[in-house]
Order: structure tokens, then C-alpha cells, then sequence
């Protein structure tokens, strides 16, 4: 399996299509538009930012700190496994795994991931429950 040599930037609604995990999820819990739209920016954010760190590690990994609504759509996009695979070929040249974790490890896991969001978007995820990595 050969990774495309620039990976597309997820941030970019043109480069990654999210209309339908989003759909999908709207319709499972009558999400109203702007809960959709503040998931679906958390999540291409955490995208982003998993894509950075990949690259500077060179290995595929997801950061850690991720708000329940966006992982809501992580959970979605994984189901939809083709386009998921898809997805992250082009994102990070290999498969994003996921990783649940209890929440009584997420408290001391946010600080690097909160800086990093910060210093990217100016703000840090709503958590209301960390969740996933």
C-alpha cells in the first residue's frame, strides 16, 4: 500500500468530505446544526494536529484529547471503513487507530495536547468527557 506523497490537509472541507459521517451522526441523535458543526471542527482540528505529530514522528498516531462530540464523529467515520481507510491514507499515509481510555488516566494526559491546540486554534476542545486516543 503506497502513501500518497502530500498528504491532503483535513482542515480543508474541499480535501476531506465529512458531509456524511456527519449526516449520519446528526441523524442518530438529532443533533442540532451548530452541535454538528462544532463536532465536525474538533474533530478535522484533532485530525490536524494527529497529522502533525505523525509527521514528526513518523509513525501514525492519534493526540491524545479529543471532546466527546467530536469523538462521536471518529467513532462514525471508523464505521464507514472504506472511506475511513481512505481517509487516512491520504491524511497520514497509513491507518489512525483508536484507542478508548478511562477517564480517571484522561486528567494528566490533556496538558501537551491542550498547549498544542492552543498554540494551533486559539482555544482548546470542550471536554466534557476526554474519551479516546
Amino acid at each position: 500500500q503506497m502513501a500518497r506523497s502530500k498528504p491532503i490537509d483535513p482542515l480543508s472541507r474541499s480535501q476531506l468530505d465529512l458531509r456524511e459521517v456527519v449526516d449520519a451522526v446528526v441523524r442518530r441523535y438529532r443533533w442540532p446544526d451548530d452541535k454538528a458543526r462544532d463536532a465536525e471542527l474538533w474533530y478535522r482540528r484533532f485530525l490536524k494536529l494527529s497529522q502533525q505529530q505523525s509527521q514528526k514522528t513518523g509513525k501514525v498516531a492519534a493526540l491524545y484529547g479529543l471532546a466527546f462530540d467530536a469523538d462521536e464523529l471518529w467513532h462514525e467515520h471508523i464505521t464507514q471503513t472504506i472511506r475511513y481507510q481512505d481517509d487516512c491514507d491520504r491524511i497520514f499515509g497509513g491507518y489512525l487507530n483508536h484507542t478508548p481510555i478511562k477517564p480517571t488516566r484522561a486528567g494528566g494526559l490533556l496538558s501537551a495536547p491542550n498547549k498544542l491546540y492552543q498554540q494551533a486554534f486559539g482555544a482548546i476542545p470542550p471536554y466534557s468527557q476526554p474519551c479516546c486516543i
